[in-house]
C-alpha cells in the first residue's frame, strides 16, 4: 500500500477544509497538465482522497472513477498495475457510503487481486458490510468467515478493532440467517 501512504502524505497535513480545498485546486491543475503519464493519476488520487477526507464522497467517487478509467486504458502496464489496487479499494470505500451495490464489484476485484496485501482487511470488512446491506448475507458470511480464519491463523495483524469488526459482521450474518445459537457462541 505504498501508493496509499504517498497519497496520505499529501492529504493528512491539510487539517482544515480550506487547506484541503487548496490541495484539491492544486491537484486539479496538476492532473490536467502534468506531462508524465504517472503524474496525472497520482494527482487525481490525491485530489479524490482530499475530497473523501472532506466528506465529499460524490466528488471523490467521480475523480476516482476518472483516474481508474484512465489508468485501465493506459498503454504502460506498470502504470495500470501501480494504481489499480489503490483505486479499486478507494472506489469501494466511497461507493460503500454512497451506493453499496456499486461498491461490491470494486471490492470483490480488489479482494481477488490484492486481498493478501497488508491493510487489505479493512476493505474486506467494507465488502462484507456492503453485502449485508444489499441482502447478500451468504456472501457477507463467506467474507467475514474468511477474515476470521485469516486472523486465527496469524495471517493478518489481529488488532482489537479488526477482531471486533469481524465478530460483529459474523454475528449479524448468523442472526440474519436465523442461526442465533451460532451467533451467541461467538
Amino acid at each position: 500500500m505504498v501508493l496509499n501512504d504517498m497519497v496520505l502524505t499529501f492529504v493528512v497535513p491539510a487539517k482544515r477544509s480550506d487547506q484541503r480545498r487548496q490541495l484539491i485546486d492544486s491537484m486539479t491543475s496538476l492532473a490536467q497538465t502534468y506531462p508524465h503519464p504517472a503524474g496525472r493519476p497520482l494527482a487525481q488520487c490525491i485530489m479524490a482522497t482530499a475530497y473523501r477526507v472532506n466528506g465529499q464522497h460524490a466528488e471523490a467517487a467521480r475523480v476516482f472513477d476518472q483516474a481508474f478509467a484512465q489508468t485501465q486504458q493506459h498503454t504502460e502496464p506498470l502504470i495500470r498495475m501501480a494504481f489499480e489496487g489503490y483505486l479499486l479499494s478507494q472506489l469501494g470505500q466511497v461507493y460503500a457510503k454512497l451506493d453499496p451495490p456499486r461498491a461490491i464489484p470494486y471490492l470483490e476485484r480488489f479482494r481477488s487481486g490484492y486481498g493478501k496485501n497488508a491493510g487489505a482487511e479493512f476493505h474486506h470488512i467494507t465488502l462484507g458490510r456492503a453485502c449485508l446491506e444489499t441482502g447478500d448475507t451468504a456472501k457477507a458470511l463467506e467474507v467475514f468467515t474468511a477474515l476470521e480464519d485469516r486472523r486465527k491463523s496469524g495471517e493478518t495483524i489481529a488488532t482489537d478493532e479488526l477482531k471486533s469488526a469481524v465478530q460483529t459482521g459474523l454475528v449479524a450474518c448468523l442472526d440474519k440467517l436465523g442461526r442465533q445459537a451460532e451467533a451467541q457462541a461467538l
